[in-house]
């Protein structure tokens, strides 16, 4: 069994007395530099998902400034929309309104030619 130590201040601390210590001290050591890895991995994963956030917010102003430029384009031209255009556009006034009614008595519909 092989003993290792440290002096400091005229002490001498012992470092490895067994099998046992030596096992623990290596457990903690793996425990430590996990614990180290662990958390430099969930810092990293937490600032790259903040940063994925603010582009997402950025591009959600952007797109939010867009549909308030297509509402405001929207009202302009529905605006714009009378019955002179209408007419302009080919628009003619109803002539001969029939309207279909609920009452049928019985009839079916049927189909006639146009000649």
């Amino acid at each position: 069994m092989q003993r290792y130590s440290i002096q400091f201040n005229n002490k001498t601390i012992s470092l490895f007395q067994g099998d046992t210590e030596k096992i623990f001290f290596l457990l903690l050591a793996v425990a430590v530099g996990l614990s180290c890895f662990l958390y430099l991995f969930f810092v990293g994963t937490t600032i790259f998902n903040i940063v994925e956030r603010n582009n997402l917010e950025s591009q959600n102003r952007e797109l939010s400034s867009r549909v308030g430029e297509l509402e405001l384009l929207y009202l302009s031209e529905s605006n714009k929309i009378d019955i002179n255009l209408a007419y302009s556009l080919g628009f003619k006034d109803a002539v001969g309104t029939v309207f279909a009614s609920a009452n049928n008595s019985g009839k079916g519909l049927s189909l006639a030619e146009n000649n």
